[in-house]
């Protein structure tokens, strides 16, 4: 349900952690959803919940599928606590 993979390009980049970085990684967040694209989870550690949900259509089915598997949220990450899933 939460497969990264579709058509298209991955570009993958690396920059050293400075004080402006997090601002202009979200205004990167906003170019690549607006293209269509998405963020790849297994190396997130700071996209936005929204980002998130629109680069992942199938979220909520994932988090009513986590609901019933887990309802009392015992399985969870830092991921899953921003993301909401």
């Amino acid at each position: 349900m939460l497969s990264f993979p579709f058509e298209g390009y991955t570009l993958a980049l690396d920059f050293p952690m400075t004080r402006d970085l997090l601002a202009f990684l979200n205004e990167l967040d906003f170019v690549v959803v607006k293209a269509g694209g998405r963020l790849y989870l297994a190396k997130d550690a700071r996209q936005s919940r929204e980002t998130f949900d629109a680069g992942y259509p199938t979220a909520d089915r994932f988090r009513s599928f986590r609901r019933d598997l887990d309802p009392a949220h015992r399985i969870r990450s830092q991921l899953s606590e921003r993301l909401a899933l």
